[in-house]
């Protein structure tokens, strides 16, 4: 957990919206109250909640959370690997019919094997996580888009449900590389209504629209590859990824020939530039030698004159050029290895390949993320996109569909308890009622026997003398045809009469009990002083009930592990069951004290786990010690017994 979360653990977080999660058309002004943080979407008209229909939405509420389905969207280290590159251009969203219709779609992936455990240091909101899809443009969106006739069949105006769903899996199998043709139950979500008001775009003027968004959940068990069709897809992408690689590789190469080819072009260029510009020159001082020749031997002078401080008919050369050192290269890249995917999940899971525009189009460049319920609930008024508004909606109406379903569980255990208090208290009442008329029944008897007070006195006394008697000897154990006497000695049974007194009479009304059969089991002697050298060894594990423990805990945020009763009050009144206040406040009562609900005494119970047996040897001074207190014990139960007998005889 984050620093934060670990910090707010043992607080009350705990905050019940004061809404009906079961309200199935709500307006703009209802969206603004619900959810503050939210930017509404200006063009928004209608919202139809259809989960709640469990007809119309394929009962969403037993949507299993704890399914197969996991994603891989990636390396975070190369967040690109999994690009699909393509030129062919999105599909056009705008239509000059009356109305439109979007089928779009939210993945989710399957909880954790051990989600329950993992409940007692996560919430269920950060374990319960979707496959989104991004890009530059629009930011964080649902996958689908736009309904057409000519590709996904249905009525003119009025699609119907089937034709909505080849809309998503033609929109997400072009989005993502996802082929969701094998799914068998779509779970039909909410629809969202736009009104568009008129407006001319690119030149073209598009009547007033109204515009429907359906999101469907769908259920992806059917669509898990198997191990072969992973190993498969696997290999395509490896494949890809070095074609990809390869491909690189030779345009480099290409651009680093064409760059060699270049400077060598330009090299010979400058050669025969050089050469040619040689012969100008040349022949240039060779016509103006000539010139001056001629002008000299017009002049009657068989040479021209050399310039002052020149030898004649000297030719200076001209100086050379230092040739330009050719520059470094950097040596040939080598060619790729073959990619090895880092991260890669050893279990087969569904690989998104989303899709990216060469061309450079922002609109059809998509990445794709795997974000909790928790992430996609944590947005706010900046995200003023209508994609946006689209995801965050969602989110909001998935969490209300999770605690309308864990208050309907929290409401079954709560009746349960209630029937259970109810029932318990009816007993009690009875057991009470019970006692007292007994109690009644035995203050008139003694009423009635005030006046054998003294002969109740002396059986009270021979009362207690059997029963000390009894105390006596029940450290023995008894073989037929046998009676004991008050030593514990073997003796014959005889009338003594009235020599004993009430002492007698009481020993052997203990004997008495002691000789009577039963059934047909004979007692014997039994000598118990060797020492039990195993033990066996348990140890509590604790069971945490599957359906309360996340019910509670999707409430209690901050594990206070209780909650208060207003708000179960209020948790149970946005059921929509139309109970009553004192209805709701009776049926917390049962479970509350102090108006709270301690809720871990029913979600989370203690079994004794067998973990074996231990051996272990006993040292002879402790097992001396515990047989000298085993004597010392059996000594003070005969003096015990010895002093009652010569009490009750004190008494006579």
């Amino acid at each position: 957990m984050d620093s934060d979360r670990r910090d707010n653990r043992g607080r009350y977080l705990v905050k019940v919206s004061p809404f009906p999660y079961t309200t199935v058309e709500r307006d703009y002004q209802q969206l603004r109250l619900r959810y503050p943080k939210l930017h509404v979407a200006t063009d928004f008209q209608k919202l139809k909640c259809i989960w709640p229909d469990s007809v119309a939405s394929g009962n969403m509420l037993e949507y299993p959370l704890d399914n197969s389905v996991s994603y891989w969207a990636g390396d975070k280290k190369n967040p690109h690997m999994l690009r699909r590159f393509t030129k062919d251009p999105l599909p056009k969203s705008q239509t000059s019919a009356s109305t439109k219709f979007n089928a779009k779609v939210m993945l989710i992936q399957g909880l954790p094997k051990d989600w329950l455990n993992l409940l007692e240091e996560t919430h269920m909101s950060r374990l319960i996580k979707f496959l989104c899809v991004k890009n530059s443009k629009y930011g964080l969106m649902c996958m689908g888009g736009m309904w057409q006739k000519e590709l996904d069949g249905g009525k003119e105006g009025a699609p119907d449900e089937k034709a909505l769903i080849k809309t998503a899996i033609r929109c997400v199998k072009d989005t993502v590389d996802l082929d969701l043709s094998k799914v068998k139950k779509w779970h039909r979500f909410l629809e969202i209504t736009y009104n568009r008001p008129g407006e001319t775009y690119k030149g073209t003027f598009y009547p007033e629209q109204t515009e429907t968004t359906v999101i469907f959940v769908p259920e992806l068990d059917d669509t898990m590859p198997d191990a072969t069709a992973y190993t498969a897809r696997v290999d395509e992408l490896k494949a890809d990824l070095d074609g990809q690689a390869l491909a690189a590789w030779e345009a480099t190469m290409q651009k680093r020939a064409d760059k060699k080819r270049e400077v060598e072009e330009k090299r010979e260029k400058a050669a025969a530039a050089a050469a040619e510009a040689a012969k100008l020159k040349a022949a240039a001082e060779a016509a103006a030698k000539e010139a001056a020749i001629a002008a000299a031997a017009a002049a009657g002078k068989d040479r021209p004159a050399s310039p002052p401080g020149e030898p004649e008919d000297e030719i200076k050369p001209e100086p050379e050029k230092p040739e330009e050192s050719p520059e470094k290269e950097d040596p040939d890249p080598p060619k790729p290895e073959p990619v090895v995917i880092e991260g890669l999940p050893e279990a087969p899971a569904l690989i998104p390949r989303p899709r990216w525009d060469e061309s450079g189009d922002s609109k059809a460049q998509f990445k794709c993320l795997i974000l909790s319920l928790d992430g996609l609930l944590d947005y706010n008024l900046d995200d003023d996109l209508e994609k946006n508004f689209e995801v965050s909606l969602f989110a909001e109406l998935f969490q209300e569909m999770l605690l309308s379903k864990y208050a309907q569980v929290i409401r079954q255990s709560l009746q349960e308890t209630a029937v259970e208090e109810e029932k318990l208290k009816k007993e009690r009442d009875a057991e009470r009622d019970e006692r007292e008329k007994k109690r009644q029944e035995e203050r008139e008897k003694e009423k009635k026997e005030d006046s054998a007070s003294g002969k109740r006195g002396g059986e009270d006394v021979e009362e207690g003398a059997a029963k000390r008697a009894k105390t006596e000897v029940s450290g023995f154990v008894k073989a037929e045809g046998e009676t004991l006497n008050a030593n514990g000695v073997t003796a014959e049974s005889k009338d003594d009469g009235e020599a004993g007194g009430a002492v007698s009479t009481g020993l052997a009304a203990a004997l008495k009990v002691l000789h009577e059969p039963c059934g047909d089991e004979e007692f014997v002697m039994v000598e118990t002083k060797k020492e039990v050298d195993q033990t066996e060894v348990f140890h509590l594990e604790k069971v945490l009930h599957p359906q309360l423990h996340p019910a509670w805990l999707y409430f209690d945020k901050g594990y206070a592990d209780y909650l208060r009763a207003d708000d179960v009050e209020v948790m149970l009144h946005n059921l929509g069951v139309f109970l009553s206040a004192k209805q709701v406040e009776q049926l917390v009562s049962w479970s509350s004290s102090g108006r709270r609900i301690s809720y871990r005494k029913w979600s989370v119970s203690h079994k004794p786990v067998f973990d074996g047996t231990k051996s272990y040897d006993m040292p002879k001074e402790e097992e001396a010690d515990k047989m000298d207190d085993k004597d010392g014990a059996g000594a003070a139960v005969k003096k015990e017994g010895d002093a009652a007998m010569q009490e009750a005889k004190r008494t006579e």
